[in-house]
């Protein structure tokens, strides 16, 4: 897996972030959280994700349930096409935690009933992305800073 992770030091976007009293501002759901390393991480990618990727605010869900077998889970942000179809499932970390197959692995899983095309991992200092085919269960990981999500012409899997 670590043929393409890439060096992505997301704490440039620290200092933007809206903190208060050991609190984050989550743009997305419109609340302020208790600051968490990994809470650090997916805001600092959301805003990596809203200003240098071009997505939209309204097609970002963040932490929502999703049901695995018998089994409550949580992903941490799904970004939907135009369409309402799942695009991207993001899997974020602490900085502490490496990217791993363990890391992957998890995200597979959780998108077995995402079914999106695109994973991305983070540990908010390294990212990985991938290309997923979810009816072949089959992925593969894509160089550099990912697909060009803001046009959505990378869909045709």
């Amino acid at each position: 897996m670590s043929e393409y992770i890439t060096h992505m030091d997301l704490s440039v976007y620290l200092n933007r972030l809206q903190v208060r009293n050991n609190r984050v501002f989550d743009p997305i759901r419109k609340k302020w959280l208790i600051i968490q390393p990994e809470e650090l991480v997916r805001q600092s990618l959301l805003l990596y994700l809203l200003e240098e990727k071009k997505l939209t605010a309204h097609r970002i869900a963040v932490e929502k349930m999703i049901r695995l077998h018998d089994q409550v889970r949580r992903f941490d942000l799904v970004y939907y096409d135009h369409q309402g179809l799942p695009l991207l499932l993001v899997e974020c970390k602490s900085p502490s935690l490496p990217l791993s197959q363990v890391v992957l692995e998890q995200a597979i899983w959780y998108n077995y009933e995402i079914k999106a095309p695109y994973l991305l991992l983070s540990n908010g200092k390294s990212t990985a992305w991938f290309l997923v085919d979810p009816e072949e269960k089959s992925y593969k990981e894509i160089p550099g800073n990912g697909p060009d999500l803001y046009n959505e012409k990378t869909r045709g899997l």
